[in-house]
């Protein structure tokens, strides 16, 4: 469960005991899934930054935060006006998906998260390449798209 402490809980449901707690955020967490493999935990915070954590040692892996649509440089595309008419006048060098994230869903073999926000764009993560990284964040998604509704 997420909670507006900044925290994430793996619970015990037989016995209804946290065995783990989740932390690294900086603002509550409102979704949480679990891999299909149970190993491991992504949460998303208020801001649209989805953290990953470990479940067996409760360590947070890494953070996907989505540079703006548009270029691998985090640029918008002038000749992309869907892209250009979602990036906010106060867009961070760094940013998220621009308010709350709606959903999140591992594919079958565990290998890709999607996200999708009030941003209206659907990202695919590499999961299994973000678990290699030696960086703390992943800012890239492998694929990015605008859509109507998400």
């Amino acid at each position: 469960t997420g909670a507006e402490d900044r925290t994430a809980r793996l619970w015990d449901i037989q016995t209804g005991r946290c065995v783990r707690l989740l932390n690294g955020c900086r603002s509550g967490i409102h979704q949480v899934q679990v891999d299909p493999s149970g190993q491991y935990a992504v949460g998303a915070d208020a801001t649209g930054t989805v953290h990953m954590w470990d479940l067996g040692t409760g360590k947070k892996v890494t953070e996907f935060c989505a540079k703006p649509m548009g270029d691998a440089a985090g640029n918008n595309s002038s000749s992309s006006p869907t892209a250009a008419s979602r990036t906010p006048s106060n867009a961070h060098t760094k940013s998220t998906h621009w308010g709350m994230m709606h959903a999140m869903s591992f594919s079958a073999c565990g290998r890709a998260l999607a996200t999708g926000g009030d941003d209206q764009c659907v990202r695919i993560w590499d999961v299994h390449s973000a678990i290699r990284s030696p960086s703390p964040i992943v800012e890239y998604p492998k694929k990015s798209y605008a859509t109507r509704r998400t």
